[in-house]
C-alpha cells in the first residue's frame, strides 16, 4: 500500500474521495480538481434505485450538475467537471482504499455522519487521512465508535461556502488526532488547496459559526430595538464599519433566514452554559417571514425583495414591505477617515440617532467575541482570521478593540479585556521592525507571532529596513537570497510613465546587485493597466506626439525587462489587465495566483495594446508554429489568428487556467493556489531560473505581408456579415491584423522586434485619433461598461 501523499510530501497529484454531493461536497470536489487532484464524488444510493449505474449514481450526478451551473463558478474551467468521477457508497466504497484523503461532507446530522464513518472505517487505507466537513457538530462524537488508528488520522474541516472563493479553512483536531497528521494536513491545505488555515477547538460552532452568527443576529436585534430601518442598519454595518457591503439584513437574506434561525436554535441547544446564546433570540418578525416562506434570496423575498418598481424592504415596525429610502449618511469628516480612525469616531459618536445603535453594536458583538475567545481557540489570532476571512471584516474583533482603545466599556466584565488593559502595552497587537506580537490570554503577556511559512510580507520587510530604493508610489525591496521585489501602489495599481521609469531604474539596479527580480505587490490587483482618464485627456488635447513618445518609452522599458541580464518573474494576482498584462508578457516567467484575471481589454475602448502586448502575442503565436527556433516550416497565420482573437475579445479570464488557454500565460508559467504564498513562490521560481540563466537573444520574425492580411480581412468580413462586429470593431480588428501581417509589407519578409513595435504604435495612434475610440473611452470611464458603436 502506498504511503499517503500528504504525509510523504511527494509532488504527485493525490486522490480524494468526497462523500456527499451537496453544495459543500461538490464545491470541495471542485477545489481539488482545480488543484490538479483526482476526485471520486460519492453519494447514497437513492431509495428505489434500479440496478443500472445511472440510477444508482443519480444523487452524485445531480450534485455535480448543480456544481457545474453554480454562480460564482466552482470550477476554474467548465471542462474540469469531467475530472470528477461520480459513484455511490455501496458500489464504489473500494475506491477509498487508495485515497490520500477522504472527506465526509454529508448533511449536518450526527447519525448520518456516524453511519458513513462505519463505511469509511471498513474501507479506508491504513495511511488515508479522514475528515468530517461540518460547521459545528461534535467531531469526537462522530468518530467515537471508529478504531483508534483511524481517530489518529482524523480531523475536522470546516470549509466556508462557496469553497473555491472563501479562503479560510477551519481545521479542528480531536484529542486522538496525531500531531504529525495535523501539521502535514495543515501544510497541504495551505499549499495545495490554497486555504488560510484557522485552528479551532472542538466546540459547538467552532469559531466562525459560533461568533459570526451571534454577531449577525445580535446586530439585527439591536437594530429592531433601536428603531432604525433596514437600510440604515445595512449602511451602518457595511463598509462604513469595515464590513461587507451587504450589511446585516442583506447578509441574513443571502445566508437564508431559515438557515440563520436553524443555526441559532441549534447553538442555543448545544451551548446551555453560554449565557450570551441563552439570551439571544431570533426576532419574531424573522420567524414570521420564515413561516411565510420569505426566507431570503433563494425565495426572492426576505428582509428585502426586488420588484418591477425597485427594491423594497421590510418595515421593522409594521412587518410590511415599503420602497427603499436613502439613509442619512455620515459627514465627510467621518466617512472619509481611514478605517482605524473611523471606528473609534463612530463608537464615540454623539448627537445622532445612530449613536445608541453604534455603541451597542460594537459593545455587544465585540464583547461576546472577546469573552468567548479562550473557549473556542488557543490564540486571539485565530478569532481575527476566522471572522475577517469568513465574514469579510476588514479588521478582526481584537484589532477593532485596539483601535477603540481603553475607553471601550462593555456592559459586563470580560476577563480578556481586563487582562490586556492591565498589561504593559494595553493592546492585543503590537509590532516592531517587521516583527508582530499578540496578547497571549494564557500567559497574560505579549508573544511573538511567528511568520507563516512560505509567506513574504513586503510591508514587514520595509519596516525591517529592507527597502533598497524608493520612488513616488513604488519601492524596490530585498526579499532575501539575492532577490529583489519591485512593487508599486497606486489606485488599482494603474501604471504611468513615471512608474515605467521607476521600473526601468529598478530593473537596472537589480541587474547590478541581485540574482533575480520579482515584480509584484500586496494590493488587491497586480495592475489594471494604464490610466485611461489620462489617455482620454491626451486624445482630447490632440497630444498624439506626446502619446507616441510616452508609449514608445513604455515599450523600451518593457524591452529592458524582457532582455534583462537576470531573470524577471511577474507575481501576478487579481486584475492583470492592459499594461499590467503586457508587463507579464515581457517577463522571463510568470508566477500567477490561481484567481488572477488576465486580459488585454483595449479593444473594448477602441484601442489596442501598445506596450508591446500585440508584439509579444504575435511572437508567441509564431513560436507555437515553428518546428524549431528560428525556422518557419509551417503556415503561421492560423496560430496568429488565435492570438488575434484573444486580443480582440478583450475578455477578462476567470482564473489563471483561462489565461493559459488564451495564450496570455504559457504552460511553463507557474500557478500558486494560495495568494498568500505568491511572492514566496515567485522568489523560489526566480532563484531556480537564476542558477543557469542566459538572457534571450533579440527576437526576429517572418511576417506574411499582404497575403496574410487578406486572410485576416476574410475573417473580419465574415464577422461583419454575421453581425458579430460593428464597422468600428472591424476597424480595430484590421488595425491589429496590420501589425500581425507586417504593416506595409507587400510580401513575406523577416523583420526585427523593433519594427513590429513601431507598427504597433502607429496602429494605436491611428485608432486613438478616431471619434469612435474617444466615445468608447468616455463611456467606459462614465459607466464602467463598454460601448458598442
Amino acid at each position: 500500500m502506498r504511503e499517503n501523499v500528504i504525509l510523504s510530501g511527494t509532488g504527485r497529484p493525490g486522490h480524494t474521495v468526497v462523500i456527499g454531493a451537496g453544495v459543500m461536497g461538490a464545491g470541495i470536489a471542485a477545489v481539488l480538481v482545480n488543484s490538479g487532484w483526482h476526485v471520486d464524488l460519492l453519494e447514497q444510493v437513492p431509495d428505489g434505485a434500479g440496478s443500472d449505474t445511472a440510477s444508482r449514481n443519480r444523487l452524485a450526478q445531480e450534485g455535480l450538475d448543480r456544481a457545474k451551473t453554480s454562480r460564482p463558478p466552482h470550477f476554474g474551467l467548465p471542462e474540469l467537471a469531467a475530472k470528477v468521477r461520480i459513484g455511490n457508497m455501496e458500489d464504489h466504497a473500494r475506491c477509498m482504499a487508495n485515497a490520500d484523503w477522504i472527506v465526509e461532507a454529508a448533511a449536518e446530522d450526527p447519525a448520518v455522519k456516524r453511519e458513513i464513518f462505519k463505511i469509511i472505517a471498513t474501507n479506508a487505507g491504513p495511511h488515508t487521512i479522514v475528515s468530517s466537513n461540518t460547521s459545528g457538530l461534535s467531531l469526537a462524537g462522530i468518530v467515537a465508535e471508529c478504531p483508534a488508528d483511524l481517530q489518529e488520522r482524523f480531523l475536522g474541516t470546516h470549509f466556508f461556502n462557496p469553497p473555491r472563493w472563501m479562503r479560510p479553512l477551519e481545521l479542528i483536531p480531536i484529542q486522538a488526532t496525531s500531531r504529525e497528521v495535523f501539521l502535514r494536513f495543515s501544510e497541504f491545505a495551505e499549499v495545495v488547496l490554497g486555504k488560510r488555515v484557522v485552528i479551532a477547538k472542538d466546540t459547538p460552532g467552532f469559531i466562525s459559526t459560533r461568533l459570526g452568527m451571534y454577531a449577525l443576529v445580535k446586530a439585527i436585534n439591536i437594530a429592531i430595538e433601536c428603531g432604525i430601518t433596514v437600510e440604515e442598519a445595512d449602511y451602518l454595518t457595511g463598509p462604513l464599519t469595515g464590513r461587507p457591503k451587504s450589511g446585516i439584513f442583506r447578509l441574513a437574506d443571502v445566508i437564508g433566514l431559515d438557515i440563520t434561525a436553524r443555526i441559532i436554535d441549534n447553538l442555543r441547544t448545544a451551548l446551555p452554559d453560554d449565557a450570551y446564546y441563552q439570551a439571544l433570540h431570533v426576532p419574531d418578525l424573522m420567524r414570521k417571514l420564515i413561516a411565510d416562506g420569505k426566507v431570503g434570496v433563494k425565495s426572492g423575498e426576505g428582509f428585502t425583495r426586488k420588484t418591477s418598481s425597485g427594491l423594497e424592504l421590510i418595515d421593522l415596525m409594521t412587518g410590511e414591505y415599503r420602497p427603499r429610502t436613502e439613509p442619512d449618511r455620515m459627514a465627510d469628516e467621518i466617512s472619509k477617515l481611514d478605517l482605524k480612525e473611523r471606528i473609534p469616531a463612530l463608537y464615540f459618536l454623539e448627537s445622532s440617532h445612530y449613536s445608541v445603535f453604534l455603541r451597542r453594536f460594537f459593545d455587544e458583538t465585540l464583547g461576546y467575541m472577546a469573552d468567548i475567545a479562550p473557549i473556542v481557540a488557543d490564540r486571539i489570532v485565530e478569532i481575527d482570521d476566522a471572522i475577517m476571512g469568513g465574514f469579510g471584516w476588514e479588521l478582526g474583533p481584537f484589532h477593532q478593540l485596539d483601535v477603540i482603545g481603553s475607553a471601550y466599556r462593555p456592559s459586563r466584565s470580560i476577563a480578556a479585556l481586563e487582562q490586556v488593559q492591565s498589561s504593559a502595552d494595553k493592546r492585543f497587537y503590537t509590532h516592531s521592525a517587521g516583527v508582530h506580537y499578540y496578547f497571549d490570554l494564557k500567559s497574560g503577556s505579549m508573544s511573538e507571532l511567528p511568520h507563516r511559512p512560505g509567506v513574504i510580507s513586503l510591508k514587514d520587510l520595509a519596516r525591517a529596513g529592507k527597502t533598497i530604493r524608493e520612488w513616488p508610489n513604488a519601492s524596490l525591496i530585498d526579499i532575501g537570497d539575492g532577490v529583489a521585489c519591485f512593487e508599486w501602489h497606486t489606485k488599482m495599481n494603474t501604471f504611468s510613465l513615471e512608474l515605467a521609469e521607476a521600473l526601468d531604474d529598478a530593473q537596472k539596479l537589480a541587474e547590478r546587485q541581485c540574482k533575480a527580480l520579482v515584480l509584484g505587490g500586496s494590493g488587491a490587483n497586480f495592475s489594471a493597466g494604464f490610466d485611461l482618464a489620462r489617455i482620454a485627456e491626451w486624445i482630447e488635447a490632440g497630444e498624439f506626439e506626446l502619446m507616441d513618445r510616452v508609449f514608445g518609452r513604455f515599450q523600451q522599458v518593457l524591452q529592458g525587462v524582457k532582455y534583462s541580464k537576470i531573470p524577471v518573474v511577474a507575481a501576478i494576482y487579481g486584475y492583470t489587465l492592459g499594461g499590467g498584462c503586457e508587463i507579464s508578457l515581457h517577463c522571463s516567467s510568470v508566477q500567477a495566483a490561481f484567481e488572477a484575471n488576465l486580459a488585454l481589454p483595449e479593444s473594448k475602448v477602441g484601442l489596442l495594446p501598445v506596450g508591446g502586448g500585440v508584439t509579444q502575442m504575435l511572437l508567441r503565436s509564431i513560436r507555437e508554429s515553428e518546428d524549431r527556433p528560428g525556422v518557419v516550416s509551417t503556415d503561421t497565420v492560423p496560430a496568429m489568428i488565435q492570438a488575434w482573437r484573444t486580443i480582440l475579445s478583450g475578455a477578462i479570464g476567470g482564473c489563471a487556467l483561462d489565461a493559459r488557454k488564451s495564450g496570455l500565460l504559457l504552460h511553463a508559467d507557474r500557478i500558486s493556489m494560495n495568494r498568500d504564498r505568491l511572492l514566496f513562490d515567485a522568489k523560489e521560481h526566480a532563484l531556480s531560473l537564476a542558477d543557469c540563466y542566459v538572457p534571450p537573444t533579440p527576437d526576429r520574425a517572418v511576417l506574411p505581408g499582404a497575403s496574410g492580411f487578406a486572410r485576416f480581412q476574410m475573417e473580419v468580413h465574415q464577422s461583419l456579415r454575421s453581425g458579430q462586429m460593428s464597422q468600428f470593431d472591424a476597424k480595430v480588428a484590421l488595425a491589429v491584423a496590420s501589425i500581425f501581417s507586417g504593416g506595409n509589407l507587400k510580401s513575406q519578409a523577416e523583420v526585427s522586434e523593433q519594427y513590429i513595435l513601431d507598427v504597433e504604435r502607429e496602429a494605436f495612434l491611428s485608432l486613438a485619433s478616431t471619434p469612435e475610440a474617444l466615445a468608447r473611452i468616455r463611456h467606459m470611464l462614465a459607466t464602467g461598461k463598454p460601448l458598442k458603436n
